[in-house]
């Protein structure tokens, strides 16, 4: 009654009473946007990120930064700056679980060394370039310092089915194989992210990683429509009071920054391995399988093509096989493993190959070089001209120009540049000599040979000048 009374004076007297302003639940559901590869497209993620007040994490890989279509080291280090995650990736984005202990551990420590040069700390969170692990690369991560790897799938998503758990624990179960949610792609439904989040907050609560590429509308087979992502940031937003939160991997992991441990010193010999393909690859987990160990099949441009190894060889063991059904640009290849030291071949500026291999085909080929800079990135070299193949074997032989300053590995192979099928075997490398090398020596030689022929003359000579001096 007094109370009321109260009330009432107050109101008389123009004064008002403001209920206090309802509590903010705790969040039950933790969201963590992560945008993988490093796609020039995701620099255009930061405004939208700003805009909502929201921080992503960015699994960049390190040698292929400045690379075209990807960010630059400036760029990540701006992200970094506005207070997003950067978190490794590998050097080159291989297909870890397929590759040798000493690759796979240059791949992820190198990895973070190379990020920690360029941020001044270094990166705590790893993903799995195309969520490929086995235990065996668990252990690695673990040893290069970091605190947590995050793979692709196990959450009910398109990828798992109702069976799966509707969200990843917090701790996660193992963070060396973060599960995750919806992986966006152009066929994700706009609002795939959204019934995940609310199927999570209906059965408990826990933790969702999205996982995102490249950010456009239609420029990609793994892009996120960007009206479509503004959406999620928005509805996110409104989300955060009925218990949503947004936070990178790193705060739902969390742990120390741990020492940096490189890789393991790269293969120093100059020896092609398995030259003759006898030795089967090491994994068959696509993509990246190799069906000859230290030999890798890619693809570029407008084509179609598919990669098989075959019993007839060119001495009767096995080959690796390209067929291109379609053909309108590029070429498609068999190659020695572009990797950072068990398979590629050390190199130094300046340096002359003579490359061969024995071929059967139905398609033109040509053999290629390619070279990788120090920070690990590769690049075209230089090819020979395309050939008309033929039914019998033959050998295509090219030397390639001397080795370009700042090329520290090589990596050759045999291209298919038309429609038909290319049976390719017996690689061979050999040091050059370089023309002017060629003609030096050749100089010296015809200089020695006239220093003998007047030396010769002068004794003859002197012989008959003696003789008629007798006489």
């Amino acid at each position: 009654m007094l109370i009321a009374s109260l009330l009432v004076v107050l109101a008389v007297v123009g004064l008002s009473v403001t209920a206090p302003a309802p509590a903010e639940a705790a969040p039950t559901v933790v969201v963590s946007i992560t945008i993988d590869d490093g796609f020039q497209t995701a620099w255009s993620v930061r405004p939208e990120l700003r805009k909502y007040g929201m921080h992503a994490t960015f699994y960049v890989n390190s040698g292929k930064l400045h690379q075209p279509g990807r960010l630059t080291v400036a760029q990540v280090q701006q992200l970094s700056a506005d207070g997003n995650e950067i978190g490794g990736h590998s050097v080159t984005h291989p297909n870890i679980a397929n590759l040798d202990a000493p690759e796979a551990k240059r791949q992820i420590c190198n990895d973070r060394v190379a990020l920690a040069g360029m941020l001044g700390t270094a990166p705590t969170d790893f993903a799995y370039p195309y969520g490929a692990y086995t235990p065996e690369t668990e252990a690695i991560v673990v040893g290069c310092g970091y605190n947590s790897a995050r793979r692709v799938g196990g959450i009910a998503s398109q990828f798992c089915g109702p069976a799966c758990p509707d969200a990843e624990s917090i701790p996660p179960a193992n963070p060396y194989a973060i599960r995750t949610g919806v992986s966006v792609v152009p066929s994700t439904a706009p609002n795939a992210p959204e019934d995940q989040v609310r199927a999570a907050l209906a059965h408990g609560g826990g933790w969702l990683v999205f996982v995102f590429h490249a950010y456009c509308d239609g420029c990609s087979g793994i892009a996120v429509n960007p009206a479509n992502f503004d959406h999620l940031l928005s509805w996110l937003k409104s989300m955060h009071r009925k218990g949503v939160a947004v936070e990178t991997v790193h705060q739902v992991v969390g742990g120390p920054v741990r020492p940096l441990v490189a890789g393991p010193a790269p293969r120093a010999s100059a020896v092609l391995l398995n030259p003759s393909l006898q030795t089967p690859g090491t994994g068959a987990v696509a993509p990246d399988n190799e069906h000859s160990f230290c030999w890798e099949q890619a693809a570029y441009g407008d084509n179609t093509a598919t990669f098989a190894r075959v019993p007839d060889g060119h001495d009767g063991h096995p080959a690796d096989q390209i067929t291109v059904s379609q053909y309108a640009t590029g070429d498609a290849k068999v190659l020695v493993r572009q990797d950072l030291g068990t398979c590629s071949i050390p190199v130094t500026a300046g340096q002359q190959f003579t490359l061969s291999a024995w071929v059967k085909s139905t398609a033109r080929t040509r053999l290629v070089a390619f070279y990788r800079q120090p920070s690990g990135a590769w690049t075209y070299g230089a090819g020979s001209p395309s050939v008309s193949g033929t039914a019998t074997w033959h050998k295509l032989t090219y030397t390639a120009p001397p080795v370009p300053a700042n090329a520290v590995r090589m990596s050759f192979g045999v291209a298919v540049t038309s429609v038909g099928t290319a049976t390719v075997d017996d690689f061979a490398i050999a040091t050059a000599t370089p023309a002017n090398t060629v003609a030096e020596s050749n100089r010296a030689r015809l200089i020695a040979i006239s220093g003998m022929v007047i030396v010769a003359v002068g004794i003859v000579l002197f012989w008959f000048r003696r003789r008629a001096t007798r006489q």
